[in-house]
């Protein structure tokens, strides 16, 4: 019967040969480590087991990617209402300063997008298989003056929030 403690040799086993090859297992080196190990069918079960523990750490590590990801767009997106009603007032009153936090407007351009399907291809920046928006380019034309369908430059106030250490 398989144990516990031959699934977290074995585990073990590959870690450190990861650990010293900065976290690559070499082929040769993981083959020869498959080879010894399925010599003995107990063995060829451990590493069976080994794998579907690594599935198991994949499933988790996925599900702890998607719950940090939504966190983190969950606080960007407090953080951009929070900026959208603060800014209009620092734009009235000016630079805030509070001990340590400063808030202050910096003026900024950017091209928006109507509707990429307008807009040349001479604007567009080819990808393998597909073309995307270069906005630069676009922004560079719109300020000398160049109309270009689809797209406007425009003007907006960013908040800044400065943090002195």
């Amino acid at each position: 019967m398989l144990n516990l403690y031959e699934v977290i040799q074995l585990e073990n086993q590959i870690e450190k040969i990861a650990e010293e090859n900065q976290g690559e297992i070499p082929d040769h080196m993981l083959k020869a480590l498959v080879e010894t190990s399925v010599s003995v069918p107990m063995q060829l079960e451990n590493m069976a087991k080994y794998i579907h523990n690594l599935d198991l750490k994949i499933d988790m590590a996925k599900t702890e990617e998607t719950r940090i990801y939504e966190a983190r767009k969950r606080a960007e997106n407090h953080i951009a209402k929070i900026k959208e009603y603060l800014t209009p007032y620092i734009a009235k009153h000016g630079k805030q300063e509070f001990g340590l936090i400063s808030l202050s407007i910096r003026k900024s351009q950017r091209v928006d997008i109507e509707d990429g399907a307008d807009i040349d291809k001479k604007y567009m920046k080819i990808i393998p298989e597909s073309y995307r928006i270069d906005k630069d380019l676009i922004k560079k034309d719109l300020k000398v003056g160049i109309k270009i369908d689809g797209a406007e430059l425009n003007d907006y106030d960013n908040l800044q929030i400065k943090v002195k250490i």
